[in-house]
């Protein structure tokens, strides 16, 4: 583009492009590094042609007509080009740039990840959890035990503390951490370990997925953390 855009003309284009996005709207404040963010995402998603046209027209406010002349093109193709430039800047990869700026949308991409993550292996749990269940009203039970208060299963202050420290208030929390976790956290020898275990398998939980069928915590811990590898006072 021939020269730098101004905040408030990077602002008349960005109209257009969330012309219907309730993201951006009167409340929309622009993030620290918008211009220069504005200026990359229109170098990686646009053509040098599309980025002087969004510019003519909504920047500085010229008509379609004026385009066409300049460049001896029909209306209705200038119009086309406008559109498709438009829509490649509502792309999912590129809208949150603009919105957000190239650090805030790498924040977002981050906090989505762990996100989905989290789900993804909560998700998976569940379904090795259930999917042995024979009716909807065994299935509503087990779901109702997934938020069971750890406060609720009789742990001791030590394993209480040692799960609370990692963010889990619940027995699916626990679930979702796997065996790979828990064996790691904190202050949970085989005592801890054991303990947790058999209070949710109480529940009539099978809790393979933390304590699997046949194996031991020296076994567990011992795959976890290498071959010999003593594991008490082991931290995350």
């Amino acid at each position: 583009m021939d020269k730098a855009m101004t905040e408030k003309e990077w602002l008349l284009i960005l109209k257009a492009v969330f012309e219907n996005d309730s993201r951006f709207n009167n409340d929309f404040v622009a993030s620290f590094d918008f211009v220069p963010s504005c200026e990359y995402a229109f170098s990686v998603a646009l053509s040098e042609r599309e980025q002087s046209y969004l510019r003519i027209r909504y920047a500085e406010c010229r008509s379609m007509r004026a385009i066409a002349y300049k460049d001896d093109l029909s209306v209705e193709r200038v119009r086309q080009i406008l559109m498709a430039a438009l829509d490649k800047l509502r792309s999912p990869d590129v809208a949150p740039i603009l919105l957000y700026g190239v650090r805030g949308y790498a924040n977002h991409r981050a906090s989505d990840a762990a996100q989905i993550a989290a789900q993804t292996t909560a998700e998976k749990c569940l379904r090795e959890y259930t999917i042995s269940f024979k009716s909807p009203a065994e299935y509503a039970n087990n779901a109702n035990l997934y938020r069971l208060p750890l406060s609720e299963l009789g742990l001791s202050n030590r394993s209480k503390h040692a799960l609370f420290g990692v963010g889990c208030s619940d027995v699916g929390d626990v679930l979702t951490l796997g065996k790979d976790r828990l064996v790691k956290l904190r202050n949970i020898g085989e005592k801890s370990y054991n303990e947790i275990c058999d209070a949710i398998e109480k529940l009539g939980i099978d809790v393979h997925y933390i304590r699997p069928k046949e194996t031991t915590y020296e076994q567990v811990s011992e795959k976890e953390n290498g071959a010999g590898a003593s594991y008490l006072g082991c931290t995350t």
